[in-house]
């Protein structure tokens, strides 16, 4: 089988994220973004995902929810755990985050739209871990319990085999 394009691989991408009601989006943090504390999934302690105010019970659900699914600590490379993170301990120009944001599924998404950040993903590399959270149901229903039946990451971790082989037209 010859090997997948960038932008096949970007297409293929498009249409997992098309049933979900999540999609990858950049995200700038506002400066009230960098105070306050976070609902929040840990990795050995240091925040890897912040899920909204740390008084929201509903954002609190979210990180309990994300933190113990096994495919979140196996793309997010470790035991997890919920709890709660001081936004202004985060080392904010060292982090690119990515945001998780709400969307009609049905529709693809190109990470432009500003709708409601429902998460933001602070682990690197946070576009690919937030694209994988957004296709997979028990990681995107953790985020939104409405989220369909999903792929599942099947096709996804297919996809990325066949890109990670060498091209024979490339070197």
């Amino acid at each position: 089988m010859p090997p997948l394009s960038l932008d096949a691989y970007r297409q293929a991408l498009c249409q997992l994220l098309k049933p979900s009601t999540l999609s990858p989006g950049p995200y700038t943090p506002s400066e009230d973004g960098k105070i306050g504390r976070h609902a929040s999934v840990l990795r050995a302690g240091r925040p890897v995902v912040l899920c909204g105010p740390a008084g929201d019970a509903s954002s609190l659900a979210q990180a309990q929810a994300l933190a113990a699914s096994p495919f979140a600590a196996c793309v997010l490379s470790g035991p997890l755990q919920a709890g709660d993170t001081d936004a202004a301990r985060i080392p904010w120009p060292d982090v690119t985050p990515w945001a998780i944001i709400a969307k009609p599924d049905g529709f693809a998404e190109d990470g432009t739209r500003s709708d409601r950040v429902i998460a933001v993903v602070l682990a690197a590399p946070a576009k690919a871990i937030a694209a994988a959270l957004c296709i997979t149901t028990e990681t995107a229903r953790a985020v939104d319990p409405n989220t369909p039946q999903l792929d599942d990451g099947v096709t996804l971790s297919l996809l990325a085999r066949l890109a990670s082989r060498p091209h024979p037209h490339i070197g």
